[in-house]
């Protein structure tokens, strides 16, 4: 991004949205919400979700050894950091997706930060596919906490997309070799406004799952 003459840059997915109303309206975010939001904000971020604790969460897409290990790089590299890593870790809640957008200075700042460190962990982890991504993600909310940005939040919008879905429940399905998660074709808000809701889904899916390979015993 540093070769872009942009005032204001970010990263989105082709599937992740930031919407500036309420999911499902298709109200994205759009050019004149996001220069008054950076008027007073350093940076954009989805709403942070709540899932498992971070430590617990991540074990899902890489071992706890390499989680140790990023512990160790942190520590050892950027040992102002480490303390906040700690803390992020056994947190419940996460800017997640490594979506963002902020001003130029701030992008470049961040992406000069985080190449380094990733290049720091690539140089001690073996790692494959999109391992190093989710490293990334936990690095985006650990950048803006720490360096004490200003943060504008706003909700995600999935398309076209099954959604991961993380609960405490210990379901069935958890417990096959390649940890496979539960994938539903819409998103469920797990802010404490809908927190009733989420523990019916969480109930309904496990009684189903239980059902499932009750069956699949007989």
């Amino acid at each position: 991004m540093e070769n872009s003459t942009a005032d204001i840059l970010g990263l989105n997915h082709y599937k992740r949205y930031f919407k500036k109303g309420a999911l499902g309206t298709g109200d994205y975010l759009d050019k004149e919400t996001i220069i008054k939001d950076l008027e007073d904000h350093d940076i954009i971020l989805n709403r942070r979700k709540q899932f498992l604790k971070n430590w617990d969460l991540f074990q899902n897409f890489v071992s706890e050894q390499d989680l140790i290990t990023s512990c160790e790089v942190i520590k050892e590299k950027f040992p102002e950091y480490y303390d906040d890593y700690l803390k992020m870790l056994n947190e419940r809640y996460l800017y997640s997706y490594c979506v963002f957008v902020a001003r130029k200075e701030t992008v470049d700042e961040y992406c000069s930060w985080l190449f380094e460190y990733l290049q720091e962990l690539e140089n001690v982890l073996d790692v494959q596919n999109r391992e190093i991504g989710y490293f990334a993600e936990l690095a985006l909310g650990l950048y803006a906490i720490h360096n004490n940005l200003k943060i504008k939040n706003h909700c995600l919008e999935f398309r076209n997309l099954d959604i991961g879905f993380y609960t405490d429940v210990d379901f069935p399905l958890w417990k096959s070799q390649q940890k496979r998660r539960i994938n539903f074709s819409f998103l469920i808000n797990l802010g404490s406004k809908s927190h009733f809701v989420s523990i019916t889904v969480i109930l309904l899916f496990k009684i189903i799952f239980s059902i499932q390979n009750l069956f699949k015993r007989k």
